[in-house]
């Protein structure tokens, strides 16, 4: 049996852990995109799970399409966020040729520039900040890149597999 819940609501898992799910982003996956569909549908989820028993709270949003006003107080709020860190550019894909979308028009906000994430996180303080969903052309992959710097030198993690915390 399926217990539905609406987003934005908080769910219990355990006596001590809830989650909360929310809207990222109504871009939906390119297979899709000709389907008759309501221009607000979600397609895109992330998650607030919060350890009643600690207190903390981590921020799950791996396809992120915006920072707003919303978003930033959830993850001001967080102890821990796990962020889309998918492009480094806007233009990515199309300037390696290997596809014609922008980060934006897949519903993903580029790491870099004025209105990067990198940018908007700059205020967020006590938080852990760490990158996922990281898409292979990114070039923070790449150990010593001037681009993998720029986000160290913003105390920003870049998630890896098997990455653990505690919170």
């Amino acid at each position: 049996m399926v217990d539905w819940s609406p987003l934005d609501a908080a769910i219990s898992l355990a006596s001590d852990l809830e989650v909360e799910a929310f809207a990222l982003s109504t871009k939906p996956p390119k297979y899709m995109q000709n389907e008759d569909r309501s221009p607000d549908e979600v397609w895109g989820v992330g998650l607030t799970i919060r350890d009643i028993s600690t207190g903390k709270t981590l921020t799950y949003a791996p396809g992120l399409a915006a920072i707003d006003e919303t978003m930033q107080r959830r993850l001001n709020a967080s102890d821990c966020i796990a962020i889309d860190g998918t492009f480094w550019t806007d233009d990515e894909l199309p300037a390696l040729s290997v596809g014609a979308r922008s980060a934006l028009q897949m519903g993903h906000l580029p790491l870099s520039g004025e209105r990067g994430s990198l940018r908007q996180l700059e205020g967020l303080t006590g938080s852990r900040k760490i990158l996922v969903h990281i898409n292979n052309t990114n070039p923070i992959l790449i150990p010593n890149s001037p681009e993998r710097q720029a986000v160290e030198s913003q105390e920003v993690e870049i998630g890896c597999d098997g990455l653990m915390f505690d919170l």
